[in-house]
């Protein structure tokens, strides 16, 4: 059984299953219906601890690790080995074109192609290496959350707002609100970007 004081990320795949990690206790894919575990990966057998998964385009999952490789667990159940070698990825997301986005503790950025071979091209120009999530607005482009800021990126060129005044704040929360993007920081209050500016609109009171 999973340690439950230990969950950090799940996801539901296509077939209506739950995906759950437990970092060093591992990974389990559930049945919500019936509320029992159907298949559970050790720490082990993963290659590291997980912390983030994401639905393959297979009908499997990618798996991010705190500490360890990207690891893709096939749709038969099995952990296959031609996953892009990309260490610590504890942020996964898959944009509307199905391209996959992986934010590292300390890598920064990357894109990942699943097919024909999976194949990975790293993001520069953030305003940091550690990654802690993405998002997609209305336009297509790409938020990316780091510990000293947020950057954009849309038709392969980033933006990073820190240049343009935004605070150089941990950031941790989007939410796309049709034309409107919010962004939740650490330190800085709540955000939101309108008509190519963004600014800040509250903090705690």
């Amino acid at each position: 059984e999973q340690d439950r004081d230990v969950q950090f990320g799940f996801i539901g795949d296509a077939a209506g299953f739950i995906w759950a990690t437990f970092a060093c206790e591992g990974l389990a894919r559930i049945d919500p219906t019936a509320g029992r575990v159907l298949a559970v990966w050790s720490a082990n057998e993963l290659g590291g601890c997980p912390w983030t998964v994401l639905p393959a385009g297979d009908g499997g999952v990618w798996v991010g690790m705190f500490a360890g490789l990207l690891a893709h667990i096939g749709p038969d159940g099995e952990v296959r080995s031609d996953g892009p070698r990309v260490e610590s990825g504890t942020a996964l997301f898959r944009d509307r074109s199905g391209q996959i986005w992986i934010g590292t503790r300390e890598h920064g950025a990357f894109r990942l192609v699943e097919a024909p071979d999976p194949a990975v091209t790293a993001v520069a120009g953030l305003p940091s290496r550690t990654v802690v999530a993405f998002a997609e607005d209305g336009a297509g482009r790409i938020w990316i959350a780091t510990d000293r800021g947020v950057a954009v990126w849309q038709n392969g060129v980033v933006s990073d707002m820190t240049a343009r005044g935004f605070p150089a704040v941990p950031t941790r929360a989007f939410l796309a609100d049709g034309e409107r993007m919010w962004v939740g920081t650490f330190g800085a209050g709540l955000a939101v970007e309108s008509a190519s500016v963004l600014k800040l609109v509250a903090s705690w009171m």
